[in-house]
């Protein structure tokens, strides 16, 4: 899929107040929600894992056991599992804001490795 136009994307309403536009391609699947003031989300839960960019407004959102207000520019620390050594790590909400705004990664990326390995995988590509 190359270039989306949102405006011609079918428009669903999932639930009463939102409405949301699902363009997807052979690996990515990218939803687009509006929700009116008041609207509300059951708890749910993916098996596959999501990511969000709210981009004004703010939401109550329950991740785990743990509930956040979430704001524009708001960040939480996020548990990842490294794909190459299986360590338990956590990409920090500092960490995700230097990538983000600093650094201007991809929106769509996240932590898949922990730094060792990360080093390591740089090095490897860099020989």
């Amino acid at each position: 899929m190359g270039f989306v136009d949102l405006s011609k994307i079918p428009t669903i309403t999932p639930i009463p107040g939102s409405t949301l536009r699902t363009p997807f391609g052979q690996n990515l699947m990218l939803s687009y929600l509006e929700m009116e003031d008041g609207a509300e989300v059951p708890l749910h839960h993916h098996p596959h894992e999501q990511r969000g960019i709210l981009l004004e407004g703010k939401v109550q959102h329950t991740i785990g056991d743990e509930t956040h207000v979430v704001e524009r520019g708001y960040y939480l620390d996020q548990p990842f599992t490294c794909v190459d050594c299986g360590k338990d790590e956590v990409w920090t909400a500092t960490q995700q804001k230097w990538w983000y705004e600093v650094a201007k990664g991809d929106v769509f990326t996240t932590a898949r490795r922990c730094r060792i390995c990360r080093r390591r995988d740089r090095e490897r590509r860099t020989e």
